[in-house]
């Protein structure tokens, strides 16, 4: 719900409430969870897409391409979730940050 939450901060351009929410997430550590759980594939794609906001683009660009092979693993290469983080990813690299 955090992961949620800190998306539509960002989207409503609440930029440092985002950050300190996803924080919070980031610094729980998701203990237990494998490398490849889809909740650590929506922490690293919600950095990515704040880090966009930010201009953080190098940093944004990784975080969604993490994003992207957390899905790809977990899911294949023809799901929702992992189109989704390579579209925002192609917008990052065209210049569209949402």
């Amino acid at each position: 719900m955090r992961i949620a939450l800190g998306n539509a901060l960002t989207q409503q351009g609440q930029i440092a409430e985002a950050e300190a929410l996803l924080r919070s997430v980031a610094a729980a550590g998701l203990p237990g969870l494998p490398k490849n759980h889809p909740f650590l594939g929506e922490l690293r794609r919600s950095q990515g897409l704040l880090l966009a906001k930010q201009g953080r683009t190098d940093d944004a660009r990784i975080a969604l391409q993490e994003a992207s092979r957390i899905f790809a693993a977990r899911y294949g290469n023809q799901h929702w979730r992992l189109r989704r983080a390579r579209d925002e990813l192609t917008k990052l690299e065209h210049g569209s940050t949402q």
